[in-house]
């Protein structure tokens, strides 16, 4: 469980093709158990986050069809 509740605050770039690396900011992540961290694209669960420290989350955008997540 999250000692406190992970509060994302940035997305960079905010908007990208399958392959981008996108990086979200923010707060409470999931460090030093990464495990934690999954990041949605609408109900598409990616598990395969990269989490350097509690503030930022690095994850490529899956190929899926185009549109809004």
């Amino acid at each position: 469980m999250f000692s406190t509740a992970p509060r994302p605050l940035g997305l960079s770039p905010g908007s990208g093709a399958p392959g981008t690396i996108l990086t979200i900011t923010g707060t409470g992540f999931g460090v030093p158990n990464p495990p934690q961290n999954t990041v949605y694209f609408g109900s598409y669960a990616i598990n395969n986050v990269y989490s350097p420290d509690s503030k930022t989350l690095t994850v490529i955008v899956p190929n899926l069809a185009p549109g809004t997540y």
